[in-house]
């Protein structure tokens, strides 16, 4: 997917925008298994990409063949080295393939839909398969009367429950109808054995910041539904960034259906 993405990047007047600010801030990592790392990059037309991972050590180290993004640098040659290097992705490199695809496909979020509490409408309970273990999203789906199949690597949160069960093992994804998938898929190269493992589903939802403005592509590799976040305000992004102040209050959250973007 990640050379799709790429293409469809390339392939805008858009790429050849230089980067005018990054933001990589300290995230304190609370687990000793697992490194955080979150990206901003603005480009010079003033839209901003964002990218987060949650990823094991030693992995979620930025490789070091990576462009190391900085400020001047043209977004087409950043998004040329995420092709061409291969292994992991920094994130300040998948955050400057979004700011473009943002600014190309920003007319398809005037029709999605505010993120809900269980990020999609659920008719009834159902057992609910996730990518990546979003501890915030759990308890509110077990509330909603869900149970959870969780593929996680982080083996500190691993558990076996009635209705939740956290683990290493993909086959949990063939019985599920909906599947939360985090967009970090994108960033280790695991999405095509994730999507694989969860063929059966009738919805695939890419979640987090890291999720493109993509829906053709996305849909085109199996994604059903796209809950991410946008920069809706650069400027007081940036100014919140320069301030250490919480930037989210500058940021959207959405939900949208490949096949109606």
């Amino acid at each position: 997917m990640l050379d799709d993405l790429a293409a469809l990047a390339l392939d805008s007047h858009l790429a050849r925008e230089r980067v005018t600010a990054v933001h990589r801030p300290a995230i304190d990592n609370v687990s000793t298994n697992m490194e955080h790392a979150f990206a901003g990059v603005q480009l010079g037309h003033r839209t901003t990409g964002l990218a987060y991972a949650r990823l094991p050590h030693p992995d979620s180290t930025p490789v070091a063949a990576n462009v190391a993004v900085a400020e001047g640098q043209p977004a087409g040659q950043v998004i040329e080295s995420l092709v061409t290097v291969g292994g992991a992705i920094a994130p300040a490199s998948m955050a400057t393939l979004n700011a473009v695809l943002l600014a190309r496909n920003a007319a398809s979020l005037d029709r999605a839909t505010a993120l809900v509490d269980t990020v999609v409408p659920f008719a009834a309970a159902e057992t609910v398969g996730m990518v990546g273990y979003f501890a915030p999203l759990v308890p509110i789906l077990l509330a909603a009367g869900h149970t959870l199949a969780v593929l996680e690597l982080d083996a500190s949160t691993w558990q076996a429950g009635p209705r939740l069960n956290v683990g290493n093992d993909p086959t949990v994804l063939a019985h599920c109808a909906t599947v939360l998938c985090t967009a970090t898929v994108l960033l280790n190269g695991s999405f095509d054995a994730v999507r694989a493992a969860a063929a059966n589903c009738s919805r695939f939802v890419m979640v987090g910041p890291t999720t493109p403005l993509a829906p053709a592509v996305l849909g085109a590799h199996g994604v059903t539904h796209m809950a991410g976040r946008v920069v809706a305000d650069d400027a007081a992004f940036w100014s919140a960034c320069r301030a250490s102040d919480d930037w989210t209050p500058s940021t959207r959250k959405f939900v949208l259906e490949t096949k109606n973007a």
